[in-house]
C-alpha cells in the first residue's frame, strides 16, 4: 500500500515542475520562414564590413549578410546577389528589434 503516497508525490512534483514551466519569464522568440523559434536574450553584435563580389547578373541585387542567432550564440550568415523576382522591386533587409526579454528578427523580404 505505499505505492500510492509515492505515485501521488511523483505526479504532484511532475505538476509542480510543468505549472512552474509556465509561469517563467516572457523571452523574445525568432520564428524564422523554416519554422524555426530562436530565443534571444542577449544583443546582436555590431554590424560587419563585407566585401561584395562583383555581381553575376546585371540585374542581380545585393542581399546584405546579417547576425543570425543559432545555438545560443551569434552567427555571420553571409551576404549573396539574387535576382529580384520581379522587374522593380526592392529587398528590404532583415533587422533585429529590442523587445520586452530579449531580441526579435525581422526577415529580409522582397517588396
Amino acid at each position: 500500500m505505499m505505492k500510492t503516497p509515492i505515485v501521488l508525490t511523483a505526479t504532484a512534483l511532475a505538476l509542480s515542475l510543468a505549472i512552474t514551466a509556465c509561469i517563467t519569464p516572457t523571452r523574445a522568440v525568432v520564428v524564422r520562414p523554416t519554422g524555426e523559434i530562436v530565443v534571444s536574450e542577449t544583443p546582436p553584435p555590431t554590424g560587419r564590413t563585407e566585401a561584395i563580389p562583383p555581381s553575376p547578373g546585371a540585374a542581380d541585387v545585393w542581399v546584405p549578410g546579417f547576425w543570425g542567432y543559432h545555438d545560443n550564440q551569434w552567427v555571420w550568415v553571409p551576404g549573396y546577389w539574387q535576382a529580384p523576382p520581379r522587374t522593380g522591386a526592392v529587398w528590404v533587409p532583415g533587422h533585429w528589434d529590442s523587445v520586452t526579454g530579449g531580441w526579435s528578427w525581422t526577415p529580409g523580404h522582397w517588396e
